[in-house]
């Protein structure tokens, strides 16, 4: 959950998910995402190799959102070709171009992990 809004997340917590992430896929259902969980908190660096849609990512730390980038595609991140958070976080949140700004999140918005 980020506020209200209820997100069904596909969990990425091993180097092999974390490393495919959406790639290859055709699409991603609305108000469902990929959550990638880090077992320290760092600025990781992901990549679009392989993705058909565009995204927004959502940094998280302590259950806070702490950046945000929107609309992200591969033809639209600059060199080299990475894009990574402001801050350390602990988890990054993937989800349909969009979503961001269609669900007014912002920096400081809660973020909690249910079952």
């Amino acid at each position: 959950m980020i506020g209200n809004k209820k997100i069904y997340v596909e969990i990425a917590d091993n180097s092999i998910k974390i490393t495919k992430g959406l790639s290859g896929r055709k699409k991603l259902e609305d108000n469902s995402g990929m959550l990638f969980l880090f077992s320290s908190a760092h600025k990781p660096k992901f990549w679009m190799m392989g993705m058909n849609f565009g995204l927004d990512f959502i940094w998280i730390n302590n259950g806070k959102v702490v950046d945000i980038h929107e609309n992200i595609t591969p033809e639209n991140l600059p060199p080299p070709n990475t894009i990574s958070p402001k801050e350390d976080v602990d988890m990054v949140l993937e989800i349909n171009s969009g979503f961001i700004k269609n669900n007014k999140i912002t920096v400081g918005n809660n973020f909690q992990l249910l079952d």
